[in-house]
């Protein structure tokens, strides 16, 4: 599995995981995988001095066999294009918690750019989270530039491709499954 496809494997089961089935962590195996949402202002990386609300999906593994936390990685989806207040974010965040399950997988599985195929972006000048604490970050040099991704041992990886394809497969099974229920209107 490519490099690519396995960060944005990490950032599906995170973010299913985290708003969908309100779970805070899931094992793959050798590791775990633990997740904490928030809903953050985020520098617009291609206007100046602009932000968007988006929706931080923060990602930390840790070892089963020893407990150990290990890497961390932190993805990003911009909800609103302006710079919200405290109370506006965590209004926002509620509002993602109480879409139906097939408006947040709408919004998990959009691209972030309408030129790009990701459904997440990666913000490199970053600040980490108290949820990062004990996790050995590299700082390349720079202000606040955060070295993030998460190294998963193969087995895990096959046990993430697994898990996402089933998560992905339910979801279309009951869309399938729930449009056959509505009535057609003619």
């Amino acid at each position: 599995m490519k490099k690519s496809k396995e960060m944005e494997n990490i950032y599906i089961l995170a973010a299913i995981e985290s708003i969908i089935n309100n779970n805070t962590s899931t094992d793959l195996g050798e590791l775990s995988l633990e997740f904490k949402v928030k809903v953050v202002n985020l520098p617009d990386l291609m206007l100046e001095d602009t932000y968007n609300i988006a929706m931080e999906v923060m990602v930390r593994s840790r070892e089963n066999a020893t407990g150990k936390l290990k890497d961390a990685d932190i993805f990003h989806k911009k909800l609103k294009r302006c710079y919200g207040c405290e109370e506006e974010r965590e209004m926002i965040l509620n509002q993602v918690f109480n879409m139906s399950t097939a408006e947040k997988m709408d919004l998990i599985m959009r691209r972030e750019k309408k030129l790009s195929s990701s459904k997440y972006r990666r913000n490199w000048l970053y600040s980490p989270d108290e949820f990062f604490e004990g996790i050995d970050l590299h700082n390349d040099g720079l202000d606040d530039h955060v070295l993030l991704g998460i190294e998963l041992p193969d087995s895990d990886k096959e046990c993430l491709q697994s898990k996402v394809d089933e998560y992905l497969k339910d979801f279309r099974e009951s869309l399938i499954q729930q449009d056959k229920k509505e009535p057609k209107n003619n």
